[in-house]
C-alpha cells in the first residue's frame, strides 16, 4: 500500500528560536498537547538527535511508540516514529522566519495500521491537517506567544 502523505503550514507570532525552544522541549508534550501526547520520556538525547517513548493518541486511536528524532536548531527536524498499534510515519517540522514571526511547515508520510485506517488517511487529508491543527497548533501558538509576551513584558 501507498503511505498517506499529510502536510501543512501555518504562521506562529513568535521568533523562530522560541518556536523551536518549545516543540524541542519534549517532556512538556503532555502538558502542551494533551490531546495528543498522553506521556513521554526522553531514552536519550544530544544536540543532533533525541529517541523518544511515549503514549499517543492520532485520530482517535491510542499507541504506545517510539519516536527518533534528527534535530537541526533552529530550523526544525525530521521524526522517524513507529508503534505497534498505530503504524510508522516520517514528520518533518521546518520553521522558517517570516515577517510574520515563524512559518510552521509540517509534512507527513504515514504507513497507518490496518487496511481502513490507510484508506481513510488517504482520503481524509483534509480532517487529518484540521487535527493537527486542533490538537497541536493551536496550543503551540498560545504557548509560544505566551513566552514571547513574557519576555517582553
Amino acid at each position: 500500500m501507498r503511505p498517506a502523505r499529510w502536510n501543512g503550514s501555518w504562521t506562529i507570532r513568535a521568533p523562530r528560536e522560541r518556536v523551536y525552544e518549545v516543540m524541542t522541549d519534549f517532556e512538556n508534550w503532555p502538558k502542551l498537547f494533551p490531546r495528543m501526547v498522553k506521556s513521554i520520556r526522553v531514552v536519550s538525547r544530544t544536540d543532533a538527535e533525541a529517541v523518544l517513548e511515549g503514549d499517543f493518541v492520532l485520530l482517535g486511536r491510542k499507541g504506545r511508540g517510539v519516536m527518533r528524532v534528527t534535530l537541526d536548531p533552529p530550523r526544525g527536524y525530521v521524526a522517524a516514529n513507529s508503534s505497534e498499534e498505530l503504524g510508522e510515519e516520517r514528520e518533518t517540522l521546518e520553521f522558517e522566519e517570516s515577517p510574520g514571526g515563524t512559518l510552521y511547515r509540517w509534512a507527513v508520510e504515514a504507513k497507518p495500521k490496518g487496511f481502513l485506517n490507510h484508506l481513510l488517511g488517504i482520503v481524509g487529508g483534509f480532517y487529518v491537517r484540521r487535527y493537527y491543527e486542533r490538537t497541536l497548533i493551536v496550543p503551540l501558538r498560545k504557548a509560544v506567544e505566551r513566552l514571547v509576551n513574557r519576555q517582553f513584558l
